[in-house]
């Protein structure tokens, strides 16, 4: 039971119980909810850590506050981003949120919308990921919970990497192979499907299908912008995700940071810990001491990429991390 825990101390001598993996900020909000609602920092055995620090046995910690933060930052509830380990903390950091202006909370959970949206790449209608939560009927109910932290961003993409499956029908009599596609054509049985090089869709994106001659069906996400100038649209036929799991795709990552050493090998070592193969890194600095990293990764779905760009995004000196689209890619790196 004892390896299960952590015993830390105040300043004073007071000594807290912890889970294991425990952070200065549950920490924090075991001392008192205020504590932990203006924490700015902590020092630990007289050293400065971060937030996400993960505290050990018999380590003295203080926390420093400050009035000037009216509460807790909503990333403290991403769960990736592993600045919360206990319950009781992330229930406190909800409420404080929830107890919000209602208005507030609508317009903040659209930004983190959108901007998750635009961080996959996916160019979808709120109303469209409202469906996906049926606990939510309205639009304004759906966002104020984003906004305070109900809902989060991974679940955000978990939910959009559930492929929808009332998508129309086609009529084709065309010969299937006889080993199963990971992409399948409907109405028309296992047809050989190969994946557009531009776009490049992962299971969760929406994605149709261009029958070619010769070459099978290419599919390509539906908002790509090569789909939308194809000659011949009635070769247009509607696919979806097969069953198949653990099947990696590669996509492009375009990555803004601080220029510094060491930023390569934390990439590395954090995509490593994900689980995630980098097929190729190109990288170009700027005058402003920032640099663009363009990586090509193996995912299996858009939750993981999903996690993974948010956990990228913690990296320090992280400005921005989004999926790369067709029309910026290597291409623009380079020029």
């Amino acid at each position: 039971v004892f390896q299960d825990m952590v015993y830390c101390f105040s300043p004073a001598g007071d000594i807290y119980e912890l889970p294991n993996g425990a952070t200065p900020v549950d920490f924090a909000y075991r001392i008192h909810t205020q504590v932990g609602h203006h924490c700015v920092g902590a020092n630990v055995n007289g050293q400065m850590v971060a937030l996400d620090y993960k505290l050990q046995n018999g380590q003295v910690v203080k926390i420093k506050t400050s009035n000037t933060v009216s509460g807790p930052r909503r990333d403290w509830l991403q769960a990736n981003a592993g600045y919360i380990t206990t319950a009781s903390a992330r229930e406190k950091v909800r409420q404080w949120f929830r107890r919000q202006e209602r208005d507030e909370n609508i317009a903040q959970g659209k930004d983190v919308l959108e901007r998750e949206l635009r961080r996959l790449g996916l160019d979808m209608k709120l109303e469209d990921v409202l469906q996906r939560f049926p606990r939510f009927t309205k639009l304004e109910d759906f966002l104020a919970a984003i906004g305070y932290g109900g809902v989060s961003a991974q679940q955000i993409a978990t939910k959009l990497d559930e492929t929808p499956k009332d998508v129309f029908p086609i009529s084709a009599t065309l010969k299937s192979p006889t080993t199963p596609a990971r992409v399948e054509v409907m109405g028309a049985g296992n047809l050989l499907t190969i994946q557009a090089n531009c776009c490049r869709p992962v299971p969760g994106d929406t994605i149709i299908g261009y029958t070619t001659r010769g070459r099978g069906v290419v599919y390509h996400r539906e908002d790509c912008v090569n789909v939308i100038n194809l000659p011949d649209p009635e070769r247009l036929v509607p696919v979806t995700w097969g069953a198949e799991a653990h099947e990696t795709h590669p996509v492009p990552v375009r990555m803004i940071a601080l220029d510094r050493v060491g930023l390569l090998k934390d990439v590395s070592t954090l995509l490593s810990d994900e689980r995630v193969n980098i097929l190729s890194v190109l990288t170009q600095t700027h005058d402003d001491r920032t640099v663009t990293l363009l990586l090509t990764v193996e995912v299996e779905s858009v939750n993981q990429l999903s996690r993974m760009m948010h956990r990228l995004e913690s990296l320090r000196d992280v400005v921005e991390v989004r999926r790369d689209m067709p029309g910026s890619s290597s291409q623009a790196l380079a020029s």
